[in-house]
């Protein structure tokens, strides 16, 4: 059996939601879904409610880029707000970009060069 990918997003909002239910449904095999991370308590009160009690909450995406919880991150907010998360994720030496406004990032890098898929 292949190791699940410990999966984490990044925004919580209308497009955030769809894509967790979508992932939550089995869209995405081998995915464990461990980790959100948004800045409305709200947003991470919903995550506990579609994911289940064991997902971690993170209350700004730096915390979850740097936990070292998930070998992806779905940046799933505002095309403004997902380049200012570019600099966060490289800031640890692990070579984080994110280069369309949202999109999974395998290792912090794009997922075109992880082989993951692009999203449900």
């Amino acid at each position: 059996m292949d190791k699940k990918v410990r999966y984490g997003l990044i925004g919580l909002g209308k497009i955030g939601t769809q894509h967790t239910k979508k992932l939550v449904a089995g869209a995405v095999p081998n995915l464990e879904y461990v980790a959100v991370a948004d800045t409305d308590p709200k947003a991470l009160a919903k995550a506990k409610e579609l994911i289940g009690d064991q997902v971690l909450t993170f209350s700004s995406a730096e915390e979850l880029i740097h936990s070292g919880t998930v070998d992806a991150i779905h940046i799933c907010v505002p095309r403004e707000a997902g380049w200012c998360l570019c600099p966060a994720g490289g800031a640890d030496g692990r070579g984080g970009k994110e280069t369309s406004g949202t999109g999974i990032c395998h290792g912090l890098q794009p997922a075109h060069q992880s082989g993951l898929p692009e999203g449900p």
